[in-house]
């Protein structure tokens, strides 16, 4: 069993996902201390309703934004995309290959299940990555 001082959905399912049988915020009510004792006495595991609800949030604003299924480097990839820079330009400034820069580009693509860098900046705009002012100012649209 283990009593958090505060809720914090990473250490939450970090901690289930290694197996803890029982998991409660340190401010629990005295019926969920006992409610957790009693079923982790006999086997099953229980979570506070605070951590569950933490838990449940996180994994609906996650699955909502397809942005937070990419890697440090995709969104970095990303980013460069879609303020117009060359695939060649890229892997100048990152010190990798184009083919390697291609490879993010298209994993990206699969992630995010479009298929070109139009839906690309679509996403980053509905997203909040760039503001659709800035875009059209850019003249990158064109």
């Amino acid at each position: 069993m283990v009593i958090s001082p505060k809720i914090d959905s990473i250490l939450s399912v970090t901690l289930l996902q290694l197996g803890i049988e029982g998991f409660i915020v340190i401010d629990s009510s005295a019926a969920n201390v006992l409610q957790a004792i009693r079923q982790v006495c006999i086997g099953q595991r229980y979570i506070s309703p605070e951590i569950a609800m933490d838990i449940a949030l996180t994994k609906v604003q996650t699955d909502l934004n397809p942005l937070h299924h990419l890697s440090e480097r995709e969104l970095q990839i990303m980013s460069m995309i879609i303020r117009g820079k060359k695939i060649a330009q890229i892997a100048q400034e990152l010190n990798i290959s184009t083919k390697t820069v291609n490879s993010y580009r298209y994993r990206m693509f699969s992630k995010l299940k479009i298929s070109g860098d139009v839906e690309l900046t679509h996403i980053a705009v509905r997203y909040g990555l760039i503001e659709i002012e800035s875009y059209l100012q850019s003249g990158k649209h064109i």
